[in-house]
């Protein structure tokens, strides 16, 4: 009885977890532009980051302000290939006035503005005023390798 009761419980937590993947879409970086010494090769959702930089990052202007309140997963792999100055991996920022994003699921950022280097998975809410911009910032790291694969719901 005992095991009946496990499976089942497992099976239902798999299918929590595949409805919330299923209905995941994909946020592109084609097209996205780097600046400051940032590499960036992007291929659908998942964007390779590469370059030594003091300040630098990678942004779009053109998101559709259609996602605005949508909540962007960011999943993070390979960060340990990089070296990041003070523990800071990256800052999120958006609209034209680079307001700075804070996201939900880590409470303790970096200077008050980075996400930590040891962070895996970012998740935070697009704002309702939310204009299409939407930008990575680096301070002074070497990355090597960095990989983002973003999505959202």
């Amino acid at each position: 009885m005992k095991v009946t009761r496990k499976k089942t419980v497992m099976l239902i937590a798999l299918a929590v977890v595949i409805a919330v993947f299923a209905f995941a879409e994909n946020l592109i970086f084609e097209g996205w532009s780097f600046w400051g010494g940032v590499q960036a090769v992007a291929k659908g959702n998942t964007v390779t980051l590469n370059g030594r930089v003091n300040t630098g990052g990678y942004v779009t202007e053109y998101l559709s302000p259609n996602i605005k309140g949508k909540t962007v997963t960011l999943e993070i792999r390979n960060a340990g290939n990089s070296r990041f100055s003070e523990g800071r991996l990256m800052k999120i920022t958006v609209n034209k006035n680079d307001r700075l994003v804070r996201p939900a699921n880590i409470p303790n950022l970096v200077n008050g503005e980075y996400i930590p280097s040891n962070v895996t998975r970012v998740e935070f809410t697009l704002p309702n005023d939310f204009d299409g911009k939407l930008g990575f910032v680096f301070y002074q790291a070497d990355l090597k390798d960095l990989n983002i694969t973003a999505t959202y719901r």
